[in-house]
């Protein structure tokens, strides 16, 4: 359990004990009056002023119900209020985004160098079998993925178009986790919108951008993924990988690189979901997922 559940836990904790304790002074209270307005002793069984005992109680009752309604709406309001506002600036930067040529052509860039990259990482190996036969192995070389993680980034940040949205999508995301003004459905909601808006290229940016904060104070921008299952619909899997192999943005045209392999296809999808590169639970009930751990489990 996380800080914020709990102290998601302790507000409720706090404000079911503030309308018990309400109620239990209203209803002390509202016998107290009748005793001693009706002269009644606790022996006596007039009915009428049970009634109305009854009807007190049940008022002051109403009265703390609509209380809370009112302050739980009223917390609401304030919410989705700013929620609103960010959801607005949000969504009219991201308009800018998908729009350009230059951070449309990141994705292509990120995916296509990690055919390079791949290629280099092995090296061909000669060595003489047990039939004194020279044969060929591949063997890892001294470069890995942390060179392919430095291109990657490298190429973001020296993008000044996507940064602001990053920031702005990072305090939206924040808000909503940070918020004890609406209970944990209504954030899950609120996710799923800030999800649904945003196309599958800008959501690999994203991923990618994330990893080079994962180490700052809570909650940081790997948290908020987690806790909002950000990357759920983000299709990585074979078809969206050889698009982004095959086509470059800013021609629209099929380019000359070479069609990805299924092994190098199948490396790529390893790398991102292995949980190496990121906690894979930022990925939630990925039926993406879902599918590469199916393949896993099969060639085992």
């Amino acid at each position: 359990m996380n800080a914020q559940d709990k102290n998601d836990k302790l507000n409720k904790f706090a404000n079911w004990s503030l309308y018990v304790f309400l109620l239990s002074v209203a209803y002390i209270g509202s016998c107290y009056a009748i005793y001693w307005a009706y002269g009644l002793s606790l022996g006596e069984n007039d009915f009428t002023n049970w009634i109305i005992a009854c009807g007190t109680f049940v008022s002051a009752i109403g009265l703390v119900i609509f209380s809370y309604l009112t302050y739980k709406n009223q917390k609401n309001s304030e919410f989705y209020a700013l929620f609103q506002i960010m959801l607005n600036e949000h969504n009219r930067l991201l308009e800018i985004i998908t729009k350009d040529k230059d951070v449309l052509y990141l994705t292509h860039s990120i995916v296509q160098a990690y055919l390079d990259n791949y290629e280099k990482r092995f090296y061909s190996e000669r060595y003489i079998d047990s039939d004194n036969n020279w044969q060929e192995k591949e063997q890892h070389s001294i470069s890995d993925e942390s060179v392919y993680e430095n291109y990657a980034l490298e190429q973001i940040n020296k993008n000044q178009l996507i940064r602001p949205y990053f920031i702005v999508l990072f305090r939206l995301l924040k808000l909503i986790y940070l918020s004890n003004k609406v209970d944990f459905e209504d954030k899950r909601e609120c996710y799923g919108l800030v999800r649904s808006l945003i196309p599958a290229n800008i959501l690999f940016l994203v991923l990618f951008n994330a990893v080079q904060f994962n180490k700052q104070k809570s909650p940081n921008y790997v948290e908020l993924l987690i806790q909002s299952s950000f990357f759920e619909h983000l299709p990585i899997n074979q078809e969206w990988i050889t698009k982004q192999f095959r086509i470059n943005p800013l021609t629209s045209e099929g380019g000359s690189v070479p069609e990805p392999t299924d092994k190098v296809i199948l490396a790529f999808e390893e790398y991102i979901f292995s949980g190496k590169f990121i906690d894979s639970k930022v990925f939630g009930e990925s039926i993406y997922l879902q599918s590469y751990l199916e393949g896993k489990r099969q060639q085992a």
